[in-house]
């Protein structure tokens, strides 16, 4: 019963792989792109392969693809309609190209001695594996493993590689080298979802967790331009809001809210800088290499109640193992109001009272003989007739921004430090209303031993702001 079953399923597998290309359908619209970058599409979007060689298949020609449903045959013919390029379609869906009638081995010559290679593939847990593509590179010489994951080959140049590859598995390149037996092992390929997210005291991949975590890259990060660091966050992570009431520099950071507001009293959610609680806005932006946001209730088990209103984890950049780098990031700009509203003067109010008076019925306020001193007083006299525009009086400057960061990085394999210097002066649209930040970041991380390893991190922050 059991070696039935087995029989049954190899069955089933292989019938599968020899209908997959008859099922596989494809559209496209493309003018004039090369026929390498449609061999690679196709390869994203299936599980087709392509092996060929470049000396001897054109596939630096341009051509214009236009295909609705589309099975792999159709494109085939497609791209080398007229070209005395053959394909085919082996089991294990891999399509190799070559002219017509070339049989030769693009991997080695024809005086060389061939042979027979016979082996067997198994998983890292030692358990057999069927169905596994064993293919002499850049030829179309390839056979699948039995149901006890053997295989034999024959005619295989001395000097050849096989490639080994399985849904799910690595692939595995082995060179032959004379060899008549070779065994193999492969490792389950997860690169898909390994993706480490920072949770916690440490990182973890994102596979693993189940919480609602938002990240928020450098590479994101670089692209926006903010003097505080919360702002960073404004529309870029789901479930987050940030809010800055006043727009006078350094006077009003931004406002976190995670899932909004969930209690009477405080409401920000927590903050640790590289395991530490720190004010996001001590940052400078430049520093930051990636930001977590725990969103759920899972982040209490952790931190407890001081999780009820969200954790954002905040991970600096660290050196890396290189000689000594030296780099500068800086911006300079100018602030000012976006959307001003037009005064109305002294007169226009004297003149829209009378007339809001006169709808309802009621004599105007001011009379037309106070209106007429009123317009010929308050140029020559302002103190006694007034007519100022405050908006334009106060809000009358633009500010000024610049910041500045130096950083300085390099270290060995078991010494690395990095060394960040910023600099951030706002100027804003109002006389005498400034904000200036320092900052210094000494980020070092050094391997004692094997299995013991040691960051130090250093901050230092001084800001001075001036309001009216």
């Amino acid at each position: 019963m059991k070696l039935s079953l087995i029989l049954m399923v190899v069955g089933v597998l292989q019938s599968t792989a020899s209908v997959y290309s008859q099922n596989w359908r494809m559209s496209m619209n493309e003018k004039s792109i090369v026929v390498k970058d449609v061999l690679t599409k196709i390869e994203n979007s299936s599980e087709f392969r392509f092996f060929y060689e470049e000396k001897k298949v054109n596939v630096e020609k341009k051509v214009d693809v236009e295909i609705t449903d589309a099975t792999i045959e159709d494109i085939m013919n497609l791209l080398f309609n007229n070209e005395g390029i053959e394909y085919k379609v082996l089991d294990s869906n891999y399509i190799v190209l070559k002219p017509n009638g070339d049989s030769s081995s693009p991997s080695a010559s024809s005086s060389q001695q061939k042979k027979s290679v016979t082996g067997k593939v198994t998983d890292s847990s030692g358990a057999t594996l069927p169905g596994v593509s064993v293919v002499v590179k850049g030829t179309t010489i390839g056979v699948i493993t039995d149901m006890n994951g053997r295989f034999t080959l024959s005619n295989v140049p001395g000097n050849a590689e096989l490639q080994f590859s399985f849904v799910g598995m690595k692939m595995q390149e082995i060179k032959v080298e004379g060899k008549s037996s070779i065994n193999v092992s492969m490792v389950e390929d997860v690169t898909s979802i390994d993706e480490v997210v920072a949770v916690g005291y440490g990182t973890q991949k994102r596979v693993n967790l189940t919480g609602a975590v938002t990240s928020v890259s450098a590479e994101e990060i670089a692209k926006r331009q903010f003097g505080q660091s919360s702002m960073l966050l404004q529309g870029i992570a789901p479930g987050v809001t940030v809010t800055q009431r006043s727009g006078q520099p350094g006077y009003d950071s931004g406002t976190i809210r995670v899932r909004g507001n969930t209690t009477l009293g405080d409401n920000n959610p927590l903050v640790l800088v590289d395991g530490i609680e720190m004010d996001l806005n001590d940052i400078n932006p430049s520093d930051i290499e990636l930001i977590s946001i725990l969103k759920d209730a899972a982040s209490s088990s952790i931190y407890g109640s001081r999780a009820a209103n969200g954790v954002i984890l905040v991970t600096t950049k660290r050196a890396e193992k290189s000689k000594l780098s030296i780099s500068y990031n800086g911006y300079v700009g100018f602030q000012r109001p976006t959307d001003l509203p037009h005064m109305v003067g002294a007169l226009d109010h004297m003149l829209l009272l009378n007339e809001a008076y006169k709808n309802v019925g009621v004599s105007q306020l001011y009379s037309d003989a106070y209106i007429q001193e009123y317009r010929a007083n308050m140029v020559t006299n302002p103190d006694r007739y007034p007519d100022t525009d405050w908006f334009g009086q106060v809000l009358n400057k633009s500010g000024f921004m610049q910041n500045h960061t130096l950083t300085m990085n390099g270290g060995t394999e078991k010494a690395r430090m990095m060394v960040s210097f910023g600099y951030l002066d706002q100027n804003g649209n109002m006389a005498n209303t400034n904000f200036k930040r320092y900052n210094m970041r000494i980020n070092g991380d050094l391997t004692l031993t094997k299995t013991l390893s040691a960051q130090i991190d250093a901050v230092i922050n001084q800001s001075k702001a001036i309001f009216i």
